[in-house]
């Protein structure tokens, strides 16, 4: 009796927990509740959650960003081709501006287009670096400097299959290391990436990234592509390149999804080095993949 009396004592006093807790729990939902949001203010959200910023010091804040569906910024005149349909604008808050256009013109119509307009404005072509490294695609792009403001714009044209030629304009600040002041990037010590050449992407690819670093002995390049080209033809294609510059090609091997092929290569004062070339597919990705070069130099 006694120890059944304990046990109805227990579950009264958690029945009275309980009850005092949930008032409690109410309270609390009602005070933190989530505002409402639109079909708009959400889209917003997400596509300035997705474009990447970043201020001249690394800073990432998101607060003065900003996106203009449909329209071009005030104040900065782009020309346009009769064509052209204005997809958007977004300005990152630290002086950066991107543009979308789609245009009904083939890429080298509207590299030439722009080439006239810019070099007949204030605008002048980017000077070539003192060493050209890593993954290119000048067939796509252009690249400008500004004669007074000395910002850097970048244009890139990608045609598509079924569809108008994409158009983005990316305009970047003055910035110590830029396409348009490439004296800065030499330092005086000559480091294992100048042992990387320049290696022009396949037409018809769209490059979605790209990059390089490294320290005295050791370098790697990289970059993203999206288009119809599967793995052995990008690895054939970087390649070719290769051979034509005295890499020798060691080994190969494949899987599904990714193939890897090792070399050997000397450089202008007879040192030995070893690369390793590489593309993955990236799995359900449709056509995107990844090709990276690694290098380094051989031991003594």
């Amino acid at each position: 009796m006694r120890e059944s009396m304990k046990l109805l004592l227990v579950v009264m006093v958690c029945l009275l927990l309980v009850t005092a807790c949930v008032p409690a729990v109410e309270e609390a939902s009602s005070a933190a509740e989530v505002p409402v949001q639109t079909d708009e203010t959400q889209l917003e959200a997400l596509a300035l959650r997705l474009v990447p910023i970043y201020g001249p010091n690394g800073e990432t804040d998101r607060s003065k960003a900003r996106l203009l569906p449909g329209e071009l910024p005030d104040g900065l005149e782009i020309p346009l081709l009769p064509e052209t349909a204005v997809i958007g604008s977004f300005l990152d808050g630290y002086g950066g501006t991107q543009i979308v256009l789609d245009v009904e013109r083939p890429v080298a119509d509207i590299l030439a287009f722009y080439e006239e307009a810019f070099m007949n404005g204030d605008w002048q072509k980017a000077p070539e670096p003192s060493h050209n490294s890593g993954f290119t695609s000048s067939e796509m792009g252009q690249t400008y400097c500004h004669a007074t403001s000395k910002e850097t714009l970048w244009l890139m044209a990608m045609e598509a299959e079924n569809g108008p030629t994409e158009v983005q304009l990316s305009i970047r600040p003055e910035e110590p290391y830029s396409a348009c002041n490439p004296d800065a990037y030499s330092t005086g010590s000559q480091g294992a990436y100048t042992m990387i050449p320049a290696l022009r992407d396949p037409n018809g690819v769209r490059q979605t990234s790209s990059g390089m670093g490294g320290s005295d002995n050791e370098a790697n390049a990289y970059v993203y592509l999206s288009g119809a080209l599967d793995l052995q033809e990008a690895i054939d294609h970087y390649a070719a390149q290769l051979e034509n510059l005295d890499w020798t090609q060691t080994s190969e091997t494949k899987t599904d999804s990714l193939i890897v092929t090792s070399w050997t290569f000397q450089d202008d004062n007879g040192e030995d080095w070893v690369g390793m070339l590489s593309a993955y597919q990236w799995p359900e990705a449709g056509d995107s993949l990844s090709v990276q070069l690694q290098i380094l130099q051989a031991p003594n």
